[in-house]
């Protein structure tokens, strides 16, 4: 593996300069729009609140699959978790970074996976901005 790649985030995050409720909702629009479908989501939030009783800023993970014909291909690897989570007036978006390959080979199954990744991130930054790498 390359110095720039063990160097590189396990993430992927972007700002969206609206408030949570705003953002999830223009996330879901974008992914729509981009040919994407959340098959699930889990509100680590109300989940916390609801086991632990500590509250916490608003967090929510959105499974995101395709919703076209790869999507059967995919269904045993997909769905990428997206995390949207509020940070004061504005919100942050997580995306987990799919590894391009294994012990220096790419395999169909991670093809399909970046092809996924790169599907939502064109998603995310129609809404939002990348955010450095240790900013």
């Amino acid at each position: 593996m390359s110095n720039a790649m063990n160097e590189e985030a396990a993430t992927a995050t972007y700002c969206v300069a609206q408030p949570f409720d705003t953002a999830v909702k223009a996330l879901r629009q974008a992914l729509a729009q981009s040919g994407l479908k959340v098959t699930m989501e889990l509100n680590v939030a109300d989940r916390i609140r609801g086991r632990l009783l500590i509250g916490i800023s608003p967090c929510l993970i959105l499974f995101c699959s395709p919703a076209g014909p790869t999507a059967e291909i995919a269904g045993g690897l997909a769905p990428l978790h997206v995390v949207v989570s509020a940070r004061g007036a504005e919100s942050e978006i997580h995306i987990l970074r799919v590894p391009r390959k294994t012990e220096d080979r790419e395999t169909p199954s991670l093809a399909l996976l970046g092809r996924l990744q790169w599907e939502i991130v064109q998603a995310v930054e129609r809404i939002g901005m990348r955010v450095p790498l240790g900013a």
